[in-house]
């Protein structure tokens, strides 16, 4: 344990925090502005709802494993370098199932319960690939299994918007619940 804390000291591990902007507060800040009623903002997404203001049109990309370790070597005058507006932390655990399960949820992966790309589930006795929503090692569907997402996952808020959002996703995910 001394060394985990070591490493939080000197800054080699970030530790969560709601108190510091994060994927969780952007994807609520967006939801809310985009007419999703009902969301208990902490004080960085209401921050970030600032920095959004009113639009007509909404652009959010995701794209997996970019981090500031990354950015931070691209030139000063590069498109992403200069539009920088701010750094926020990844979902904990920073896996994109996590992150992107956070993207339809808005909720931490503590709440939404996907750490990685495979979750166990104890009650189905399988191991799930969450993403493409099938099991572990078949493939076979979960649907085929009489499992549906709304038994495992709180809902996705892309409903809620007042309008239709367009959502571009890799194919493998694409049209799977």
């Amino acid at each position: 344990m001394a060394d985990l804390e070591r490493l939080f000291a000197e800054n080699g591990l970030i530790r969560p925090s709601d108190r510091e902007a994060n994927l969780v507060h952007l994807v609520q800040a967006i939801y809310s502005a985009c007419g999703v009623q009902g969301l208990t903002l902490a004080q960085p997404a209401r921050q970030l709802m600032d920095q959004i203001g009113s639009a007509q049109n909404v652009v959010f990309i995701l794209i997996d494993g970019l981090g500031m370790n990354l950015m931070n070597h691209l030139p000063a005058d590069s498109f992403l370098m200069s539009h920088l507006r701010g750094q926020l932390n990844a979902t904990c655990p920073s896996t994109t199932a996590a992150a992107l399960t956070t993207v339809t949820t808005g909720l931490y992966a503590s709440q939404h319960g996907v750490t990685g790309w495979f979750t166990y589930l104890p009650q189905h006795s399988l191991t799930a690939m969450m993403l493409p929503f099938s099991e572990r090692g078949t493939n076979q569907p979960l649907l085929s299994r009489g499992i549906r997402p709304e038994d495992l996952l709180p809902p996705p808020l892309l409903p809620k918007m007042t309008y239709r959002p367009l959502t571009l996703v890799p194919t493998y995910i694409a049209n799977t619940p």
